[in-house]
């Protein structure tokens, strides 16, 4: 499963080494591609029950706009509104 998000803006606070130490800690993840200005992650098919909560755990610290997880929250049965997660 490919996930196409907008690069995020990294301060002083936050590098860019954190954010990819992020990306490497989801459970299913595969690869992570820059493209321009967004990155394309790739994470396997087979879902584990953390991988979910920790995508959308990245795109809440990092800022970045959910709307290219509404497909996989529809996916697994979950809906999310305003930065969380709902089961």
């Amino acid at each position: 499963m490919k996930i196409l998000l907008q690069a995020p803006s990294f301060s002083a606070e936050q590098s860019k080494e954190e954010f990819f130490e992020a990306v490497y800690d989801i459970p299913a993840y595969k690869s992570i591609k820059p493209m321009g200005s967004h990155f394309l992650l790739e994470v396997d098919n087979e879902l584990e029950n953390e991988t979910i909560p920790k995508i959308f755990a990245l795109f809440d610290e990092w800022n970045i706009d959910k709307s290219p997880l509404e497909a996989l929250s529809q996916l697994v049965g979950m809906d999310f509104s305003q930065g969380s997660v709902k089961q």
